[in-house]
């Protein structure tokens, strides 16, 4: 049976064990900083998946294995080593299952077909619904939608309405 639990763990409660990573590429430098720069701009990312270990006969053994989210795990860290961020502490889905659910999930949750947007396209769809609705939508909305950090879209807002006093239209990309 499988339980799930949705809470902040500290990410050096965390054990990784390299029989729940199917991930055969190199790591990804430029995917980390990407995830860092929008926890910097949003102060949080979505939750990774961590399974409180059982053994055989389904006893706790005290370990919390992270299923999936090593990028994000490493983006906590490195931007809370760097007091970039505070606190420890990381949204986290807690799994209580035996190994083979445990297992089953985590290649599960590695095999969606994903492709995030750049950053650059993220400032471009910010930059949209800026020009889209003004300023119904709230900083913090936009911001934790797009990952684009408030005082960008604040700077958009403040070039939209410039663009207004000019009676120019703005078109295009953000940049």
């Amino acid at each position: 049976m499988l339980n799930k639990t949705y809470t902040n763990l500290d990410h050096r409660q965390l054990t990784i064990d390299p029989t729940f990573r199917h991930r055969a590429s190199p790591d990804s430098e430029s995917h980390l900083a990407d995830l860092r720069k929008s926890l910097r701009n949003t102060g949080r990312l979505d939750a990774v998946l961590v399974w409180q270990e059982v053994d055989d006969a389904g006893k706790p053994t005290g370990r919390l294995v992270l299923l999936e989210g090593h990028y994000r795990i490493a983006a906590y860290r490195a931007e809370q080593f760097k007091g970039k961020i505070e606190g420890n502490g990381v949204p986290s889905v807690l799994l209580k299952c035996n190994r083979l659910e445990a297992h089953l999930t985590a290649l599960a949750a590695n095999s969606k077909n994903t492709l995030p947007l750049t950053m650059q396209e993220r400032l471009n769809a910010a930059w949209s619904l800026v020009r889209t609705y003004r300023n119904n939508i709230s900083k913090p909305r936009l911001a934790k939608a797009s990952g684009v950090a408030e005082r960008t879209i604040a700077n958009m807002r403040q070039q939209l309405r410039k663009f207004e006093e000019d009676k120019e239209t703005p078109e295009g990309n953000w940049l």
